[in-house]
């Protein structure tokens, strides 16, 4: 005597109910693979912003310099001869710093410039994943816009 056990079809409401569900888990690890993407490209994009930031202060000390340097040049040009007793004149002592400041602000700015080149802050690989998979997902319904 064998006891078969009749197949059990699911109900459409089962069926479509697992679907709902497959589909919610998917979105949400599509969301959560998504932040963690932005996390990631947002600690970059701080780590490339800080020597940017300090490159741009240092340029603009050394640009306010460069306005020190025109003012006391000036003022050397139109002094009688030997008015001046340094070694360098005071307006080129701020010139000295000035090209200074202006060469390390510059190198500094393009060291952030270069590790911006070196990823992109966009999640795209993410973000296109999420949009492939409820984009199959709406294909497969039927739900086509035509």
């Amino acid at each position: 005597m064998s006891i078969e056990n009749p197949r059990v079809e699911p109900t459409m409401t089962e069926v479509v109910s697992g679907i709902v569900t497959d589909f919610q888990t998917l979105v949400s690890q599509q969301l959560a693979l998504l932040r963690a993407e932005i996390r990631t490209d947002w600690e970059k994009s701080k780590s490339a912003l800080r020597p940017m930031v300090a490159g741009s202060l240092l340029a603009i000390v050394g640009l306010i310099l460069l306005g020190f340097t025109a003012a006391f040049g000036l003022h050397w040009a139109v002094s009688p001869a030997g008015a001046d007793m340094g070694r360098l004149p005071l307006w080129a002592c701020f010139g000295i710093a000035a090209i200074a400041f202006l060469g390390v602000g510059g190198a500094l700015i393009a060291v952030g410039v270069k590790a911006f080149q070196a990823f992109n802050p966009l999640p795209d690989k993410s973000a296109d994943a999420l949009a492939d998979n409820l984009k199959a997902m709406v294909d497969q319904r039927g739900y086509v816009a035509r």
